[in-house]
């Protein structure tokens, strides 16, 4: 599901509108949802962080660098999917590996586990 939101355009200046009173504003209803909590880093999550493997490849070439990636965490903590956001390309598959065995602490919103997602920074320096 997508996260839905409204920006609103500088071209459309609102007009200065007479006050509403409370009985004027309708009750506020539910645009969209999702089966997720957003959030931007997922660094104050992590449990356990596996050993990571710098590809061979890269180390022959001297590649270094971060590597973005969006991860969606399960209600207990578990990683269910990640895609690669950005990052040098010889270290995306490595990231991806260590990111799948990484382990995070459950979230509850209101008292109920929900599943979080969002970005997480690899780094890879020699």
């Amino acid at each position: 599901m997508l996260l839905c939101c409204t920006v609103a355009s500088a071209q459309h200046k609102q007009r200065a509108r007479p006050k509403a009173s409370a009985t004027d504003i309708p009750p506020v209803r539910k645009a969209c949802s999702i089966d997720y909590l957003p959030a931007l880093h997922l660094e104050q999550w992590i449990e356990q962080t596996p050993k990571l493997i710098y590809p061979e490849e890269a180390k022959a070439r001297n590649i270094s660098g971060a590597v973005f990636v969006w991860v969606k965490i399960d209600e207990a903590g578990k990683v269910i999917s990640s895609m690669i956001v950005s990052g040098p390309p010889l270290l995306q598959d490595a990231a991806l590996r260590a990111v799948s065995e990484m382990r995070f602490r459950g979230t509850k919103v209101d008292g109920h586990p929900i599943k979080v997602g969002g970005r997480l920074r690899i780094d890879f320096t020699m």
